[in-house]
């Protein structure tokens, strides 16, 4: 699981790194019962903060990550297409997650729209600011987002779009794509594009 951004939340006030706003202190409890793989517990913290900030990106999109490793999907889909209402522009993650719980054109839609979304983000990451290994690193695992996107929407071509009149091409042109991407990572090898 990857740690989720911080962008956009305020930051700590309270000497000691605790947060005084309750929201925030709620995500940062959530995250923790995340880094723990405390999956229950995460949830409860991010439906406290739901119930204070409804409208709030980063408690909708935890909250989803947190349904999605529960298996409750049902919530999982409702909290990650609201995210996506309010803010379409958001974390890709949302887009692939949706994805795997759609199926047919609605799959393929949201795969495609995360796509796009890891494109930007990848492409916001040259005019990014910081020391040279965070960039780095957040440029590798960029490509490897994108990369293993890419191979999503390529097994729907190969599965349910194979009688699409250009779905060889079109599955070729992603796997290829993802192979190039990964060919430029030198400390991490990623698998699937090579086996897709």
């Amino acid at each position: 699981m990857v740690k989720k951004s911080t962008r956009g939340r305020s930051e700590p006030t309270e000497k000691g790194g605790a947060s005084t706003d309750p929201v925030e202190a709620a995500l940062e409890n959530a995250q923790g019962c995340v880094d723990r793989l405390a999956f229950d517990e995460a949830l409860e913290h991010y439906r406290a903060a739901l119930e204070l900030a409804p409208d709030n990106v980063a408690v909708l999109d935890g909250m989803g990550e947190a349904c999605v490793q529960l298996g409750d999907m049902e919530t999982a889909r409702q909290v990650l297409e609201r995210s996506v209402a309010l803010a379409p522009d958001g974390d890709a993650a949302r887009y692939m997650n949706l994805g795997q719980m759609s199926e047919g054109e609605d799959a393929l839609k949201w795969y495609e729209s995360g796509v796009r979304r890891l494109r930007t983000e990848r492409g916001e990451l040259d005019q990014a600011s910081g020391s040279r290994t965070e960039l780095q690193e957040r440029w590798a695992a960029s490509t490897q987002a994108l990369a293993t996107a890419l191979c999503s929407v390529a097994e729907m071509y190969l599965t349910d779009f194979c009688d699409e009149a250009e779905a060889e091409q079109r599955c070729e042109a992603l796997a290829t794509e993802a192979v190039e991407l990964v060919q430029g990572l030198q400390e991490q090898v990623l698998a699937e594009p090579y086996q897709t």
